[in-house]
């Protein structure tokens, strides 16, 4: 729609709503010679501004060119919210891993300190009562599945402690240490 269009359609409303309440008695023949005055002057004004994609403000700059670049941001700005809320995702995601492997690391921590305590506090009872040993092998077993979670790992770790413990029990002194799991 041109300009022209417009001011056209501006002069025909002005001038009915002019008629009409001149008609009914509403108001003045000077205020609705007015409105009708106003309406014809935007017949005059709308062109000039010209269309509204070739308009130009002071500077130069040209409506098209403003309207562009508006819709270049809104493109990018929606762009730029999709990767925030993507990556809002990625820490809300990375947050709970994060606490959830801290509750797994103070369950292990305070099994192994209680292993430690109870091996400590019991060591001149020999055996020691069997709640301790069960409650010393069910913390090791926890932290065995937690710190080896491939159960074949695991059964070869156990096998690898079993043979250290008969050959401190048949009363070995030296001999070569197997790896320590730091070292491999």
């Amino acid at each position: 729609m041109t300009m022209l269009a417009l001011g056209v359609g501006a002069f025909v409303c002005l001038a009915a709503v002019a008629i009409v309440l001149r008609v009914k008695r509403k108001v003045s023949d000077v205020f609705a010679l007015g409105l009708c005055a106003v309406g014809l002057a935007s017949v005059w004004v709308f062109p000039k501004a010209g269309s509204p994609l070739r308009a130009e403000l002071p500077g130069g700059t040209k409506l098209e060119t403003l309207a562009e670049r508006a819709e270049h941001a809104a493109d990018r700005a929606a762009a730029s919210r999709q990767e925030v809320e993507r990556l809002a995702a990625k820490v809300a995601q990375t947050s709970q891993r994060i606490d959830a492997v801290q509750g797994d690391l103070r369950l292990a921590l305070k099994t192994i300190a209680e292993g430690l305590y109870l091996s400590a506090a019991t060591r001149n009872l020999f055996p020691p009562p069997d709640f301790v040993s069960k409650r010393i092998d069910e913390g090791l077993n926890a932290i065995a599945r937690y710190a080896l979670p491939n159960e074949q790992d695991r059964t070869e770790w156990v096998q690898e402690m079993r043979g250290i413990v008969e050959r401190a029990q048949r009363g070995e002194r030296t001999g070569s240490e197997p790896p320590s799991p730091a070292t491999r």
